[in-house]
C-alpha cells in the first residue's frame, strides 16, 4: 500500500493540480449556437445592447443619429438618404444598394387587420376574376407595379393608409388579382426609399455623362 502511496506523491503534485485543474476538470458548458452574420451596414452604426422588439437601437457613427429599433434597411436608407454628414463613397455605395433592392422580393406578412380588409374587399364568395386571372404574377411585372404604385401615391397626394382601405384592395384585385398590395408602412418606407434611391442614381448617371456642365443661380 505504501508503494502505491508513493506512486500517487510522484504524479499528483499539488503544482501541477494547480496548473492543470483546468484539464482535469470537465467543461460543461454549452457550445455557443452560431447566430445570423450581421449586415456590413452596422460598422457605420453603434448597437446598443437593449433590443425592443428583437432589434436594438443604433447611433449614426457620422451624424449621431439615434434609431430606437435599428432595422437593415431602415439604416441603408439613413446612410444613402437622410445623413449629412457620411462620406461621398459611402453614400454612394448604399444609394447603390437602396436602388437596386427594389427589384428584390416584395412578398409582405399579411396583418391581421390586413387580411380582414381583403376578406371584406373580395367577399366570401369567390369572384370570377379568381378564375379568369392568375393567381400570381411573374417577378417582372411585379415589380413595374410596384414602381407605378409608388409613383402614383407620392405624385398624385394620395395618402399611403388608403392602400389598406377595403375599396382600393377591391379595385387592385379586379384589375390583376395576383397583385400582392403592400401594407402602408413598407409603401411609405421601403417602397419610397427605393424610389428615390433609384431617381437619384439614374440623375447621377445622367450627369456623368454631360461634358461642359455649369450649375449657376439666377437672380
Amino acid at each position: 500500500m505504501a508503494n502505491n502511496f508513493d506512486a500517487m506523491d510522484t504524479f499528483l503534485d499539488p503544482l501541477d493540480l494547480e496548473n492543470g485543474f483546468d484539464d482535469i476538470v470537465p467543461n460543461h458548458s454549452e457550445p455557443k449556437k452560431p447566430g445570423r452574420k450581421k449586415n456590413e451596414v452596422w460598422s457605420y452604426f453603434i448597437e446598443d445592447e437593449n433590443r425592443k422588439g428583437g432589434h436594438s437601437s443604433s447611433i449614426c457613427v457620422y451624424c449621431g443619429d439615434v434609431q430606437d429599433r435599428g432595422r437593415v434597411p431602415e439604416l441603408v436608407a439613413h446612410l444613402a438618404l437622410q445623413c449629412e454628414d457620411v462620406e461621398a463613397d459611402v453614400k454612394e455605395r448604399y444609394l447603390k444598394i437602396l436602388a437596386e433592392s427594389c427589384g428584390q422580393s416584395s412578398e409582405q406578412s399579411i396583418t391581421k387587420k390586413r387580411k380582414l380588409n381583403e376578406e371584406i374587399a373580395t367577399g366570401i364568395q369567390p369572384k370570377i376574376t379568381s378564375k379568369l386571372q392568375k393567381s400570381t404574377i411573374d417577378p417582372g411585372q411585379r415589380n413595374l407595379c410596384n414602381k407605378a404604385l409608388t409613383r402614383f401615391f407620392v405624385c398624385c397626394g394620395i395618402p399611403f393608409s388608403i392602400v389598406e382601405r377595403p375599396f382600393f384592395i377591391d379595385l387592385i384585385k379586379n384589375l390583376c388579382a395576383g397583385y400582392q398590395l403592400p401594407d402602408r408602412r413598407t409603401l411609405s418606407n421601403t417602397w419610397l426609399n427605393n424610389e428615390v434611391a433609384r431617381v437619384a442614381v439614374n440623375v447621377e448617371e445622367i450627369l456623368k455623362k454631360q461634358e461642359n456642365l455649369s450649375l449657376g443661380k439666377s437672380f
